[in-house]
C-alpha cells in the first residue's frame, strides 16, 4: 500500500518550469525597478549638486541593463532629450552619450554569464573625471543607494517567490 500521485511526471515538470519562469520574471522586474530608481538618482538632480549639462551627453549616457546568464534582458536610460528652440522647433541633444552609454553597457553583458546582474554605467569617458576632479556626483550616489536597497530588494523578492501565485 503506497502513495500514488494523481499527476503525471510531465505535469510535475511543467509546474516546475512555470514556477522557474515566474521567478525569472519577478527577478527581472525587481532588478529593473531598482535600475529605474538608480537612474532617477543619477540623472534627476539639480545642477548645483550635479554637473552642468553643456551637451547632454553625460546625462544621456547614463543607463542600466539587467542581465541573466550573459543575456541582456532589459535596458533603461540611455535617452537623449529634446530642447525647445525659440522658433518652436526642437533640437535633440545627447545623441553621442546615448550611443556611448549603451555600447559600454552591452560590452559588459557577457562578463556576467551566470546568474543575474544589474549593470549601471555612465558611458562618457569623462564621467570619472567629473566625479573626481569637479567633486560632482555622477554615479556615486546611485551606487550608495544600490548598496542600501539591494538587501531589502532581495528579501522582498524571496517573499514574492515563496508566496507563489
Amino acid at each position: 500500500m503506497g502513495i500514488k500521485p494523481d499527476f503525471s511526471e510531465k505535469e510535475l515538470y511543467s509546474t516546475i518550469e512555470k514556477e522557474l519562469e515566474r521567478a525569472h520574471r519577478l527577478t527581472i522586474r525587481a532588478l529593473s525597478y531598482l535600475g529605474e530608481r538608480l537612474l532617477i538618482e543619477a540623472r534627476d538632480r539639480p545642477q548645483d549638486i550635479s554637473w552642468i549639462d553643456h551637451t547632454g551627453n553625460l546625462r544621456s549616457s547614463i543607463g542600466f541593463v539587467v542581465v541573466c546568464d550573459g543575456k541582456a534582458e532589459k535596458y533603461g536610460g540611455f535617452t537623449s532629450k529634446g530642447i525647445s528652440r525659440s522658433d518652436g522647433s526642437t533640437k535633440s541633444v545627447g545623441k553621442d552619450g546615448k550611443a556611448e552609454g549603451k555600447s559600454l553597457a552591452e560590452s559588459l553583458v557577457p562578463k556576467f554569464n551566470r546568474g543575474y546582474a544589474l549593470i549601471m554605467v555612465a558611458g562618457m569617458n569623462y564621467a570619472a573625471y567629473v566625479e573626481a576632479r569637479e567633486n560632482k556626483c555622477v554615479l556615486a550616489s546611485s551606487e550608495l543607494l544600490a548598496r542600501l536597497e539591494m538587501p531589502m530588494l532581495i528579501e522582498r523578492l524571496k517573499n514574492q517567490i515563496s508566496r507563489g501565485k
